[in-house]
Protein backbone atom coordinates (compact mmCIF):
# COMPACT_ATOMS: atom_id res chain seq x y z
CA UNK A 1 0.00 0.00 0.00
CA UNK A 2 1.34 3.43 -0.95
CA UNK A 3 1.08 6.28 1.49
CA UNK A 4 2.52 9.77 1.79
CA UNK A 5 3.50 10.87 5.27
CA UNK A 6 5.05 13.85 6.98
CA UNK A 7 8.17 12.41 8.56
CA UNK A 8 7.02 13.95 11.86
CA UNK A 9 4.22 11.35 11.85
CA UNK A 10 6.61 8.40 11.70
CA UNK A 11 9.87 9.18 13.52
CA UNK A 12 11.25 5.71 12.85
CA UNK A 13 11.81 6.70 9.18
CA UNK A 14 13.75 9.88 10.05
CA UNK A 15 17.27 8.55 9.45
CA UNK A 16 16.21 6.69 6.32
CA UNK A 17 14.57 9.92 5.09
CA UNK A 18 17.80 11.85 5.73
CA UNK A 19 19.68 9.32 3.60
CA UNK A 20 17.00 9.42 0.91
CA UNK A 21 16.89 13.21 0.50
CA UNK A 22 20.67 13.57 0.73
CA UNK A 23 21.18 10.95 -2.00
CA UNK A 24 18.60 12.68 -4.21
CA UNK A 25 19.80 16.27 -3.87
CA UNK A 26 23.02 16.36 -1.88
CA UNK A 27 26.70 15.92 -2.48
CA UNK A 28 29.41 14.16 -0.55
CA UNK A 29 30.10 17.31 1.44
CA UNK A 30 26.47 18.21 2.23
CA UNK A 31 25.32 15.23 4.33
CA UNK A 32 25.50 17.10 7.66
CA UNK A 33 23.52 20.01 6.18
CA UNK A 34 20.69 17.68 5.10
CA UNK A 35 20.68 15.78 8.38
CA UNK A 36 20.56 18.99 10.41
CA UNK A 37 17.80 20.53 8.29
CA UNK A 38 15.59 17.45 8.33
CA UNK A 39 16.11 16.70 12.02
CA UNK A 40 15.30 20.30 12.96
CA UNK A 41 12.19 20.27 10.76
CA UNK A 42 10.78 17.53 12.98
CA UNK A 43 11.30 19.63 16.11
CA UNK A 44 9.87 22.96 14.94
CA UNK A 45 6.29 24.19 14.90
CA UNK A 46 7.08 26.37 11.88
CA UNK A 47 5.27 25.58 8.63
CA UNK A 48 8.56 25.23 6.73
CA UNK A 49 10.71 23.34 6.18
CA UNK A 50 8.65 20.17 5.99
CA UNK A 51 9.71 16.82 4.53
CA UNK A 52 7.34 14.14 3.24
CA UNK A 53 8.04 10.65 1.98
CA UNK A 54 6.04 8.20 -0.09
CA UNK A 55 6.18 4.72 1.38
CA UNK A 56 5.54 1.41 -0.35
CA UNK A 57 5.09 -0.65 2.79
CA UNK A 58 8.15 0.38 4.81
CA UNK A 59 10.30 1.38 1.80
CA UNK A 60 10.74 5.02 0.76
CA UNK A 61 10.04 5.34 -2.96
CA UNK A 62 9.66 9.11 -3.27
CA UNK A 63 9.59 12.33 -1.39
CA UNK A 64 9.07 16.04 -1.44
CA UNK A 65 9.98 19.00 0.70
CA UNK A 66 8.36 22.35 1.30
CA UNK A 67 11.21 24.81 1.82
CA UNK A 68 11.50 28.49 2.60
CA UNK A 69 13.46 29.13 -0.61
CA UNK A 70 15.30 27.34 -3.39
CA UNK A 71 18.94 28.03 -2.55
CA UNK A 72 20.92 30.61 -0.65
CA UNK A 73 21.68 32.25 -3.99
CA UNK A 74 17.98 32.37 -5.00
CA UNK A 75 16.14 33.77 -1.99
CA UNK A 76 13.60 35.30 -4.37
CA UNK A 77 12.13 31.86 -5.11
CA UNK A 78 9.79 31.04 -2.20
CA UNK A 79 8.17 28.92 -1.00
CA UNK A 80 9.85 26.09 -2.85
CA UNK A 81 8.53 22.58 -3.41
CA UNK A 82 11.20 20.01 -4.27
CA UNK A 83 10.10 16.59 -5.53
CA UNK A 84 12.09 13.40 -6.05
CA UNK A 85 11.53 9.71 -6.71
CA UNK A 86 13.59 6.57 -7.20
Amino acid sequence: MLQIIDIRQKPDVLQEAVQYFWKQWGSESSFHFYRDCIERSVETESDVPRFYVMLDGDRIIGGYALLRSDLNSRQDLFPMVCVSSY
